[in-house]
């Protein structure tokens, strides 16, 4: 558990950083994201942001493609 907060908190600080400098996302893809990051799944996060899975991890994966950091393991 402490290693994934490490890891995750690295990761929110990249991400936050390269949002701030490029200033390149809107609001609707980060709440996206904080919803996968607090769920830890992203097919609990689309339940709860009432929409379907395959959506949710195309708009993830255009996130990650923009700002050239992967940003969810996926396995």
């Amino acid at each position: 558990m402490y290693i994934f907060l490490l890891k995750h908190s690295f990761y929110v600080r990249l991400f936050i950083r390269k949002v701030i400098w490029w200033n390149l996302m809107d609001i609707r893809q980060l709440r996206y994201y904080c919803t996968i990051i607090e769920e830890k799944q992203i097919t609990k996060a689309a339940k709860i942001l009432h929409m379907a899975q395959p959506p949710l991890s195309h708009q993830l994966k255009l996130l990650e493609e923009e700002l050239d950091v992967t940003l969810v393991h996926r396995e």
